[in-house]
């Protein structure tokens, strides 16, 4: 298996990452060798004639000599700097302030990410000099703020004092338009590195917005309180 060197700024994302190598039998080092396969660096500046992989998000100008990959609106508690999150002003208002702007978003999950990296990191085939990572699915900020507010109250009410049938329920929120694909990051190169890398879908993020917002307040709730 290949060995992998792994420089981190962004450290819970590189952690995962780590953790993903390690379960797949790859040998990942802590410094420059030789023989090292591949370099992956979470948004650490890397030598221009080191042939590494740059993970950054869409604020930075690193620049990665084999491959820049930029990830948008990943949602990960404790990463807000990689995403314009408003989720953290929705909590602690205890979602009484709608979003007043206009924005689209591309939600992303954290595994999702770790899961397109393996693909495009140990892919055979040549890589593009970027990648763009992002979900495939366009929401506008104000019906984000309105799932959020639902799993939020729900996640407070079980907190408070159980849960009940109405928990269970699959509330529904106003319809909203939707959004076009020409405002989205440009997926096709990430999509066809991962089929030329073996993924039989390409690129399919497999979590959904739920699972998306209710790790990110699972992950609030327990820095905050520690009761989960």
């Amino acid at each position: 298996m290949a060995k992998v060197l792994v420089l981190a700024d962004n450290q819970p994302l590189a952690d995962e990452f780590i953790q993903l190598l390690k379960q797949d039998g790859h040998s990942v080092v802590g410094k420059f060798a030789e023989d090292v396969d591949h370099i992956v660096s979470f948004s650490i500046p890397v030598d221009e004639k080191i042939e590494a992989i740059m993970v950054i998000p869409p604020s930075s100008d690193l620049i990665g000599k084999r491959c820049t990959i930029v990830v948008h609106d990943l949602v990960q508690c404790g990463m807000e700097e990689w995403s314009d999150l408003s989720f953290q002003e929705w909590f602690n208002s205890k979602c009484q302030h709608p979003p007043v702007h206009d924005s689209v978003h591309y939600w992303l999950s954290w595994r999702d990410t770790l899961s397109a990296l393996m693909g495009v990191v140990f892919s055979k085939a040549p890589l593009p000099k970027k990648l763009d990572i992002c979900g495939r699915r366009g929401m506008c900020i104000l019906e984000t703020f309105e799932e959020f507010k639902i799993l939020y109250q729900r996640t407070m009410r079980v907190l408070d004092s159980g849960m009940d049938a109405q928990d269970l329920e699959k509330k529904t929120i106003a319809s909203f338009p939707i959004i076009a694909r020409s405002s989205r990051p440009n997926l096709n190169p990430l999509h066809e590195s991962l089929l030329a890398a073996g993924r039989d879908d390409g690129w399919r993020p497999a979590y959904g917005i739920g699972v998306i917002l209710m790790e990110w307040l699972a992950g609030k709730v327990e820095a905050q309180e520690g009761v989960l």
